[in-house]
């Protein structure tokens, strides 16, 4: 696994080593890796080796998965309960990843262990099966069940160049990074208006023949402020560094050792309302969709540190995002944010998947109701 820090690589590691991908008995003895916001966190080459996929092992797998599809939520355990609700609070989308193999189950203690890796590569020259107590010691896998064996390592992440995170704090870096999954904040701004992504950066809406949308893909914990263009500056010198920017914070203390705000200038030609025209990429801050009329001529002005590399991208990453949004907030130019359903597959029946995604509204509901 190989990419930019911050990526998702060592989620990724994990998600696996606790999976059918990995040989059965190395989740025990093998330390996950490390998950955190700061960059360089992953330390060591991990690796884990991936499991020998016989046709034993592969009817086995579906086995347990065919199985899985037919169970309800009432057949679940409260854990299997609580870990699903946890993971659709944190994210779009979900599957329950499992693991078939496991090491540490046995029905009897003097059951003859049926090792497909063992059989496969013919370990016991004498051709007797043997009786071996369960092990969790990485260091008692034999040269056979290593031989040959394909092996999955997680990297230290890649450190990018002009990255936005080099310039904060620890504390800074815990706010930029999300940690949850992120639901876009959708504005509708007018010609003469600016946009503040924290303090991170602004976008002035210069030019343009009808009000465009920007919608912000960035952690919940980064504020959004929406001013006039004649009042941005005095806003910036005012609040930067304070709690209606966020970040960065520290008061003008910090802000001196944050360098100034660069401006410089993009052209956008719209693709309709319901398509965005560009993102306008924030390092690892996230970035703001712009979405316009149809061929209306938009410019924009971006500010950002001058030794982060702020730019524009197209074709759009997500170039239907403006949808994702929902009524706008009476006298303000924000719309209330949407987050998509989570999709729940692999094993939880239709109606306990609607159970989880509503049990947030059912208990709003209550409270309005008294």
């Amino acid at each position: 696994l190989v990419g930019s820090a911050n990526a998702g690589k060592s989620t990724l590691f994990n998600t696996l080593l606790e999976s059918d991908y990995c040989k059965s008995k190395v989740p025990d003895a093998i330390h996950k890796a490390t998950i955190s916001p700061w960059p360089g966190t992953t330390l060591n080459l991990l690796k884990f080796p991936i499991i020998n996929p016989t046709p034993y092992r592969m009817f086995r797998r579906q086995e347990r998965l065919n199985e899985a599809s037919r169970q309800t939520e009432s057949e679940l355990s409260q854990d299997e309960v609580k870990r699903l609700q946890h993971f659709s609070r944190q994210g779009y989308l979900m599957g329950r990843v499992g693991r078939t193999f496991r090491s540490d189950v046995r029905s009897r203690r003097d059951e003859i262990e049926f090792d497909p890796d063992r059989l496969a590569f013919g370990e016991n020259e004498e051709g007797q099966m043997t009786i071996k107590a369960p092990s969790r010691l990485a260091d008692e896998f034999t040269v056979n069940e290593l031989k040959d064996a394909h092996w999955l390592f997680d990297t230290p992440g890649i450190m990018k160049e002009h990255d936005i995170l080099s310039l904060l704090t620890e504390q800074e870096v815990m706010s930029v990074v999300p940690s949850q999954a992120v639901v876009p904040r959708t504005f509708v701004l007018k010609p003469s208006m600016s946009l503040f992504v924290g303090g991170l950066a602004r976008i002035d809406f210069l030019q343009g023949e009808t009000s465009c949308w920007f919608s912000v893909v960035a952690s919940s914990q980064v504020p959004v402020h929406i001013t006039s263009l004649e009042k941005a500056d005095s806003v910036y010198e005012k609040h930067a560094g304070h709690v209606l920017l966020g970040v960065p914070l520290g008061g003008s203390e910090r802000m001196k050792e944050f360098p100034a705000l660069i401006p410089q200038v993009f052209r956008l030609e719209g693709r309709g309302f319901l398509e965005a025209a560009a993102d306008i990429k924030l390092s690892s801050a996230g970035w703001v969709a712009v979405t316009a009329a149809e061929g209306d001529e938009v410019l924009l002005r971006v500010h950002g540190p001058e030794a982060v590399a702020f730019s524009v991208r197209t074709p759009p990453l997500l170039p239907h995002i403006v949808s994702l949004k929902g009524e706008r907030i009476q006298k303000s130019a924000a719309y209330k944010p949407m987050k998509p359903p989570g999709l729940l597959d692999g094993g939880l029946s239709i109606h306990g998947a609607e159970r989880l995604h509503v049990k947030k509204k059912v208990k709003k509901m209550k409270k309005m109701k008294k």
